[in-house]
């Protein structure tokens, strides 16, 4: 996905569902890691000009404060039955 793509499903994917989910909502709490997409200057200004949407900014691979980092390590696991789960089998 590049930043215009990403503006796109912003624009006329989320921005509409939340109207329609929140009718009336003052704002959003708009969380984004440090993806590349999510840094890029398109991305930066177009937010910067949606009154209703407060960007959270967190670390890219940061499990303590982006969660879904936990479940994508989990992902990998099981998708990557190589990778050694115990001390056991590091052994």
């Amino acid at each position: 996905m590049n930043s215009k793509e990403y503006i796109h499903i912003l624009s006329n994917v989320m921005m509409p569902y939340i109207a329609e989910t929140f009718p009336g909502i003052p704002y959003v709490n708009f969380v984004q890691d440090n993806s590349g997409v999510h840094r890029a200057r398109i991305a930066q200004d177009w937010l910067a000009r949606q009154p209703n949407f407060r960007t959270l900014n967190y670390p890219a691979k940061s499990p303590d404060l982006n969660v879904i980092e936990n479940l994508w390590a989990e992902m990998v696991r099981e998708w990557n039955p190589q990778i050694r789960r115990t001390r056991e089998a590091l052994a």
